[in-house]
């Protein structure tokens, strides 16, 4: 959790010509859990408002294996109170950062290229509709 809102971290794996998310891959290993040990004993459908949830995903990869890292959280905006009565905010701005790796030896990943940023503005911020947006790069 971050201010505003949720911060998001997504993982690619590289198969074929497809980027597949790491924890729909083959050989992922995914254990979810709660940083609060009541609500992680009271189960998903009693938790409290605010409980954060870790996901661990453990892939078996080959050396070269390229991956793909997404990490989205809300776009901290700084409005005067005349600005946010007059223009609201209708839509959520979030900045998406991706950053590729490539699988260089056991438990190391080499970082490759630059990493790319952007603002992406929707009525609803959600990890299904940051998928698609185009980023653009940055040094």
């Amino acid at each position: 959790m971050v201010a505003r809102g949720e911060q998001v971290e997504l993982w690619f794996v590289r198969v074929n010509d497809a980027w597949v998310r790491a924890i729909e891959h083959p050989t992922a290993a995914v254990e979810s859990s709660s940083l609060d040990p009541e609500s992680a004993e009271s189960g998903y459908e009693r938790c409290p408002s605010g409980t954060v949830w870790l996901r661990t995903t453990e892939l078996v990869l080959e050396r070269g294996t390229r991956l793909l890292q997404r990490q989205s959280a809300p776009r901290a905006r700084q409005l005067s109170v005349m600005s946010y009565l007059k223009q609201g905010l209708s839509t959520t701005q979030r900045v998406v950062r991706e950053r590729h790796f490539v699988v260089s030896g056991n438990y190391r990943l080499t970082p490759v290229g630059r990493m790319l940023v952007n603002t992406v503005a929707s009525a609803e911020a959600t990890p299904e509709t940051e998928d698609g947006a185009s980023l653009s790069e940055t040094a």
